[in-house]
């Protein structure tokens, strides 16, 4: 019989691919910034282009971070509710059998 996820873990997969997006999404705006820099850009555009990639990595951190903190959480969420089930099995298999 087949599992089906449960809500927990429904949820890290949908974190997990929302930190790959965002991971993607900071290595394209630092791939840009530097070809900018390389193809010539004067120095005060790509001062601000910097600035503000430096300002976007911030705050994608600080998602990422909080979006880490919510997988954790599931997982501790996800291992006590395995725990329970565990304890539920035994029960189950301990319990006397009807005649």
């Amino acid at each position: 019989m087949p599992v089906e996820p449960s809500a927990a873990e429904a949820e890290i997969q949908a974190l997990k691919r929302q930190l790959a997006a965002k991971d993607k999404t900071l290595a394209v705006l630092i791939r840009r910034v530097e070809a900018d820099t390389s193809a010539g850009m004067d120095a005060l555009t790509s001062l601000r282009t910097l600035h503000d990639l430096e300002q976007l990595v911030s705050l994608k951190s600080s998602e990422l971070e909080a979006e880490r903190s919510r997988l954790a959480d599931a997982l501790i969420q996800l291992g006590d509710a395995q725990d329970k089930v565990a304890q539920l099995q035994k029960l189950k298999e301990n319990s006397p059998k009807p005649a």
